[in-house]
């Protein structure tokens, strides 16, 4: 997805970033997290986990975002996605764990809610995997 404030900032304003969103009024977090992997990924999530939440910059905004993990169908994902009324132009990339692992390690990936639910994901995989077994 394009993002106009990472032109300036990045070498290309095209970002690989999870999905996400914001809460609208009456939403919980899994809420948002199922609603925007439709409308951004085309995917149905299953089971759901909260994984953290985080100031992103506590001196300089009240902030809190939540990060959670999902499980999908990700044969199913391809295509462009999002929503037109906000102006989303959005490329679903389906790629492998070390791969998304390794984007991180080269800076590709390089939005810090990603690489913070990707750091999650590294260090709680086998737990995950044993829980949702």
């Amino acid at each position: 997805q394009i993002r106009i404030a990472a032109y300036d900032t990045s070498e290309t304003p095209w970002l690989l970033e999870m999905v996400a969103g914001m809460i609208e009024e009456g939403e919980s977090v899994e809420d948002v997290a199922r609603r925007e992997a439709i409308e951004e990924a085309g995917l149905i999530v299953k089971r759901t986990k909260p994984v953290l939440s985080f100031l992103a910059s506590p001196g300089g905004t009240s902030e809190r975002s939540s990060i959670m993990v999902g499980e999908v169908d990700a044969t199913t994902a391809s295509g462009i996605h999002g929503l037109a009324d906000e102006n989303e132009d959005i490329r679903v990339h389906v790629v492998s764990r070390e791969q998304a692992y390794q984007w991180v390690e080269e800076g590709k990936i390089d939005n810090a809610a990603s690489v913070i639910a990707l750091q999650w994901l590294q260090l709680h995989h086998q737990a995950l995997k044993n829980e949702w077994a």
